[in-house]
């Protein structure tokens, strides 16, 4: 089963998300996010 574009998007999306994350964990440790 080929992966369909939607499921690349949000794939690349999520890799994104969790650089972003880690970038802001490094910036802002300490600051309790939730």
């Amino acid at each position: 089963m080929k992966k369909g574009r939607g499921e690349c998007e949000r794939e690349r999306e999520r890799r994104e998300e969790e650089r972003v994350w880690s970038s802001n964990n490094r910036t802002a440790n300490g600051w309790s996010g939730d």
